[in-house]
């Protein structure tokens, strides 16, 4: 079971790596619809990614409510592909060889089809996140509740003696 300290460490691995995707893609010419479309996508996902990171950070070690959030962090689990999926998108862009080296303007070299797949991976990789966030609000609040019931029946036990 994942720790809060190793699942804010692979978020904020995952974040490096979208902000160097990010100047990737700013760099890029020639590509202004597709590129704005997988800015605005992994921007998205960044800022799910912050909210992520706080929640860990605040995370107690042993809460059992917060299974979504450690199912993130899993080998090959939504981060590691949320991670794949920027660097394969990097490395796509980059210039080969001494190319890469000779000019720092990127040229938009992906194809309708492949920016389609980027993006669909990217939706996919938002709603592992959403689901996280999401799945751990309701263990919450059902703990929420049954705390509650506990008090209201406490005080109701109270009252009758």
């Amino acid at each position: 079971m994942a720790d809060p300290l190793s699942i804010t460490v692979g978020i904020i691995a995952v974040l490096q790596t979208a902000a160097k995707a990010v100047t990737y893609l700013s760099d890029v010419k020639n590509a202004t619809t597709e590129r704005q479309q997988i800015l605005i996508e992994i921007s998205t996902i960044n800022g799910f990614l912050h909210t992520l990171k706080a929640l860990a950070e605040k995370m107690q070690p042993g809460n059992t409510h917060v299974s979504g959030l450690r199912a993130l962090n899993e080998p090959n689990g939504p981060l590691d592909q949320f991670k794949s999926t920027l660097e394969d998108l990097m490395s796509r862009l980059e210039r080969p060889g001494k190319l890469k080296n000779l000019s720092k303007v990127l040229t938009w070299t992906l194809d309708k089809r492949e920016v389609k797949n980027i993006l669909e991976q990217l939706e996919r990789q938002k709603a592992y996140f959403l689901l996280a966030m999401q799945s751990d609000h309701i263990g919450v609040s059902q703990a929420t509740h049954k705390t509650i019931l506990e008090v209201k029946s406490g005080v109701e036990e109270l009252r009758t003696t």
